[in-house]
């Protein structure tokens, strides 16, 4: 069943509690991803991980990673939000 605006914001408030409806659209992305490489300007279709310097929060832009490729983007995401801890043996 799919959701409804409103059960996207009850579910969005439960990481911001602050969030207003008004303030949230719901948008239909294109297809394929095309990423624009902003050190060269180059145009590439497929999977990257951007991530704040901070590595407080990341997104995957990707028109549909699969299993194949879910792995390394998950591991790529922890390297990269999570350094300290991925380095340890633990």
């Amino acid at each position: 069943m799919p959701q409804t605006q409103r059960d996207r914001v009850v579910r969005l408030r439960e990481f911001i509690p602050i969030v207003d409806q008004k303030d949230w659209t719901l948008e239909t992305p294109e297809q394929p991803v095309q990423i624009i490489q902003k050190s060269t300007g180059t145009r590439e279709f497929g999977t990257e991980v951007v991530t704040s310097p901070d590595g407080s929060i990341a997104a995957i832009l990707a028109a549909s990673p699969g299993a194949s490729t879910s792995v390394s983007i998950i591991v790529e995401v922890l390297n990269k939000c999570f350094p300290n801890e991925m380095h340890t043996t633990q």
